[in-house]
């Protein structure tokens, strides 16, 4: 029987670790901005295929608006920006330790700081990655 456990996974970007303050339902979710394959038919029904060596992707990580590595990702933010840097790359990785999902960036910036959202309950916060994935691999558990 395979067991799916959210705090079996962990996410790092910028020295920060994220393993606790995920939001409820989808806290991870992205891939490759492109396809893998670009495909072509030509008139007389060949076909070729180009293999696309493009390592864009985005991943969205989404925290519950009360979560301390809200504040930690922002201090990232800040403290390159006080140093002169606009946007700060850092590696990237995701980890499941009871799973074979996998996802690592050797070049990856926040794509936009989130928006802010408060109301009477416990909102959340969409933080989304972007750069360079040499690999992004959805396993099981």
């Amino acid at each position: 029987m395979a067991d799916w456990d959210p705090t079996e996974c962990t996410i790092t970007w910028g020295g920060v670790l994220i393993d606790s303050g995920f939001a409820p339902g989808t806290f991870i979710s992205g891939g490759y901005a492109e396809d893998r394959v670009l495909v072509q038919a030509g008139a007389d029904g060949t076909i070729a295929r180009a293999i696309n060596a493009s390592k864009l992707g985005a991943i969205t990580i989404t925290l519950q608006n009360t979560s301390s590595k809200n504040t930690e990702l922002t201090a990232v933010l800040r403290a390159a920006r006080v140093g002169g840097v606009k946007s700060p790359k850092a590696a990237f990785a995701i980890v499941d330790r009871k799973g074979t999902t996998l996802v690592a960036g050797s070049e990856v910036w926040v794509q936009k700081e989130p928006d802010i959202t408060r109301g009477k309950e416990i909102s959340e916060t969409a933080w989304t990655f972007q750069g360079r994935f040499e690999d992004i691999a959805a396993g099981g558990n």
